[in-house]
């Protein structure tokens, strides 16, 4: 059955210019341009009919530009209005699982994990029957990036294991891969293995030139964690050295302040992927004592926290329970029990907004 009048052919080669375009602008980490050319694309896509795959396209590459650039709550209204589209040209193709995925990215970083994990689970019951196994690759660790965060390491070590086993993966696929088992590997304290998957991520990046700047600020971060976590491990050494300790805390300093730079100036200093970095040099200060800087590190991330994410988010929560930890420290006792007070209150909301209410943040899974 005819959807409408077939598009011009100008029209058409218009759209994929500036699809291929705005694909560009978004790997080089020009983020601003990229969303300027998704937006005349999607004036393009209008002009094709209501119900247009590429409309579809248009409408879910935006939601992804616009939620790495922070902004959610539009970002959200397009993924589902490109879902619907699909739903009703295209619900069994590689399109609607890119959609899904998409869609379930979003539902994972506002802390919906109910919702991400039945649209993670929906694309994989599609690509069972695809021959797609970049699509596949990406699904099955974004779905394993959701589980580690849930602290279910052995499920998220399964799925892992699954993209491992196929034949190759793209650049950006293997750096997904190397990264979400990376941290897995971290949490789980198999940090051999972690430096590893690093160094690997390191070799790609480095022969893949026009990778954009956020997947070096990725492996920075992860790679903070990762030197956080042998500091941690090498002060509990008898007869460690201290010039060796000393360099180690350098070290953990030092990839956390470079992947911050980058992402302040990719995506600005007020996104929430500064936020994270934030929270995680607060954590290695806190780890060290240093509270002053602790505190001023947590006080700029809760502040981009709830100007982007809201009061009601794991990451909020987060933030005001290393807070409560830092007062404790500082023997103010009465303004910690005040911060733990309303952390209580978020975690309760926070459980409520996940669906997923057995799961204990940070505790290990049996």
């Amino acid at each position: 059955m005819m959807l409408g009048n077939p598009p011009s052919k100008t029209i058409a080669y218009d759209w994929q210019s500036l699809a291929r375009a705005m694909s560009k602008a978004y790997l080089s980490g020009d983020f601003a341009k990229a969303e300027d050319l998704a937006w005349e694309g999607l004036s393009k896509a209008k002009l094709m009919g209501e119900f247009e795959p590429r409309l579809a396209i248009s409408l879910s590459n935006l939601a992804v530009i616009q939620r790495m650039r922070g902004q959610r709550d539009r970002a959200e209204d397009l993924s589902n209005i490109a879902l619907r589209i699909l739903q009703a040209v295209d619900s069994r193709g590689q399109l609607m699982v890119k959609a899904l995925i998409n869609s379930a990215c979003f539902y994972h970083d506002q802390g919906r994990w109910g919702e991400a994990r039945r649209l993670y689970s929906r694309a994989l019951t599609l690509l069972e029957k695809a021959a797609s196994e970049d699509l596949l690759a990406e699904a099955l660790c974004l779905y394993a990036r959701l589980c580690s965060d849930q602290s279910k390491y052995s499920q998220a070590e399964t799925l892992l294991k699954r993209v491992g086993s196929l034949s190759r993966l793209e650049p950006e696929q293997q750096l997904l891969f190397s990264l979400t088992y990376a941290v897995n590997s971290i949490r789980q304290q198999r940090l051999g293995r972690a430096e590893q998957l690093l160094a690997e991520c390191d070799e790609v990046l480095l022969k893949g030139q026009t990778l954009q700047l956020m997947w070096k600020s990725s492996l920075l971060s992860v790679r903070g964690e990762l030197l956080a976590a042998q500091y941690e491990a090498s002060r509990n050494v008898s007869g460690s050295v201290e010039s060796d300790i000393v360099a180690r805390r350098r070290a953990v300093t030092e990839a956390y302040e470079h992947a911050l730079d980058i992402r302040e100036q990719t995506l600005g200093p007020f996104h929430p992927a500064c936020a994270d970095v934030l929270r995680k040099m607060a954590e290695f200060e806190f780890l060290l004592s240093d509270y002053e800087n602790c505190e001023k590190n947590l006080r700029k991330a809760l502040s981009i926290s709830l100007s982007s994410r809201g009061p009601y988010h794991l990451e909020t929560n987060r933030l005001l329970e290393l807070s409560a930890m830092v007062l404790r420290a500082t023997n103010r006792h009465d303004e910690a029990e005040s911060v733990e007070e309303r952390s209580r209150q978020v975690e309760k909301r926070v459980r409520e907004i996940a669906r997923e209410t057995y799961v204990v943040w940070g505790e290990q899974e049996v």
